[in-house]
């Protein structure tokens, strides 16, 4: 009796509010989207957003699939490839020894570090059948971005000058 009689007041006091409810699951009954967790009531049901095939939700709202190879950034809810573990590039260039035509071979996703730079790295790669190793370079990118290989003239080098946003993959 006093636990009615003390809701009654309250409910009866002017400016007081009450909080509203928590969203409701899929399934629960609705009469508004604002009532679902999922903003989607549907037939006075909570649901699911779908989306159409080739399609998949990303905050709320259905974006293209990517393609293979590449994965849905959660954050950003744009298509990236996956960083690699080493974010590292060296550029071998080997020189023909009959002719001294020049070419470069990029190797990408590199791990340099202490005691193994481009020019040690190089040093441990096959060179192209008549050639000699002449010369060796590269980088390392900034996380969020990797060195990907371009071609050039000679064959492939790094591409310091466009790294290519990557991301890690949600577990």
């Amino acid at each position: 009796m006093g636990a009615a009689l003390v809701g009654g007041t309250l409910a009866s006091v002017p400016g007081m509010a009450w909080a509203a409810p928590p969203p409701r699951p899929n399934g629960k009954r609705c009469k508004t989207n604002s009532q679902c967790l999922s903003q989607n009531c549907v037939d006075r049901r909570c649901q699911e957003v779908g989306c159409p095939p080739g399609e998949r939700l990303c905050r709320n709202v259905c974006v293209t699939d990517c393609p293979s190879g590449l994965f849905l950034d959660p954050d950003t809810c744009q298509c990236v490839s996956a960083c690699p573990d080493q974010p590292c590039c060296c550029t071998c260039r080997y020189g023909t020894l009959s002719t001294g035509v020049t070419t470069s071979t990029c190797f990408s996703g590199i791990a340099l570090g202490p005691g193994v730079e481009c020019p040690e790295f190089c040093a441990t790669t096959e060179p192209p059948p008549g050639t000699q190793l002449l010369q060796a370079g590269g980088t390392c990118s900034n996380p969020g971005t990797q060195i990907v290989c371009g071609a050039v003239s000679t064959g492939t080098e790094c591409d310091t000058a466009t790294p290519v946003p990557c991301a890690s993959p949600p577990v």
